[in-house]
């Protein structure tokens, strides 16, 4: 019996002592935001263009400018957000037309509130006596002879100024092709031409520099030239940049040193880009 009591007073206080100790708690962890393949937001960082972040993400520049309300000369500033994907609500107002047809509720006036409308009563006219028109002396002088020939005018129509496009396409450097284009890898969306570190880069049409910085990720120092409303090209792993930004090149210019930034050998890697599209870069490039 007294082994029994004992045991109990011990469990007592130990109870009693576990109810006064304060209570611990781990501190929260937060998880971190995945990123994925599409996001929905690019936040502008130091050196980003519109062309430069629709380059990074496939995108027409002409449509993200329009998706961000942007309007030319396209400026951006650092730390604003970017829209890359229509939101549904965008998508359902597009859907929406803009004049809705206005319903016919004819059939659905009550029969209280109809307006009958008498015929109309017949004018009265009286008779009045008819006159006999006065005689005419004819004219003795000959008549003239009416200019039948209708005058025209003519109106210069003004046309359309026609959007300018690449007519010439150059090599933008001397060199083998080390790696070709697919359309089924991410990876190949352009060219890969060897060549020693310092020759000279050339851009491979007319235009004018979009982009000329480091900011793209697999790139190295890159420039992107613009060649119209449709086609852009691009100029990777540059030693030394020479074309500066808003700068207006002819083809065949020297725009930059060929180099191997973050590549794995000197090489110049050259995209094509149509409507924001990477397109094959050999279709347009003369043969040699």
């Amino acid at each position: 019996m007294k082994a029994w009591s004992s045991s109990l007073l011990v469990i007592l206080i130990i109870s009693v002592v576990a109810g006064c100790a304060s209570p611990s708690y781990r501190a929260p962890v937060k998880k971190q935001k995945h990123v994925g393949p599409n996001p929905a937001h690019h936040q502008v960082e130091k050196g980003d263009t519109l062309y430069s972040i629709a380059w990074r993400y496939n995108l027409d520049f002409r449509e993200l400018a329009s998706l961000n309300r942007i309007a030319k000369p396209y400026t951006i500033y650092p730390n604003q957000l970017i829209k890359l994907q229509r939101t549904k609500r965008t998508q359902l107002a597009n859907k929406q037309p803009k004049n809705p047809p206005l319903k016919n509720n004819i059939g659905q006036i009550q029969n209280s509130n109809r307006v009958v409308i008498d015929r109309p009563k017949k004018p009265q006219v009286q008779d009045k006596p008819l006159v006999k028109p006065k005689p005419v002396k004819a004219s003795t002088k000959p008549a003239q002879k009416q200019d039948t020939t209708e005058k025209t005018v003519v109106k210069k129509v003004l046309k359309n100024p026609t959007k300018k496009s690449v007519t010439k396409w150059v090599w933008p450097v001397k060199g083998r092709v080390l790696s070709g284009y697919s359309s089924s890898n991410a990876n190949r969306k352009g060219i890969d031409i060897g060549g020693n570190i310092g020759s000279l880069v050339r851009a491979a049409a007319d235009g004018k520099v979009v982009y000329s910085g480091s900011g793209l990720r697999g790139y190295g120092n890159l420039i992107i030239i613009k060649h119209d409303d449709d086609f852009l090209s691009a100029y990777a792993h540059n030693r030394q940049l020479l074309a500066k930004e808003n700068d207006s090149v002819k083809a065949g210019q020297v725009i930059a040193e060929l180099g191997s930034t973050e590549a794995k050998r000197p090489m110049l890697h050259f995209e094509i880009r149509r409507k924001g599209k990477p397109v094959n870069p050999l279709k347009y490039l003369p043969r040699r």
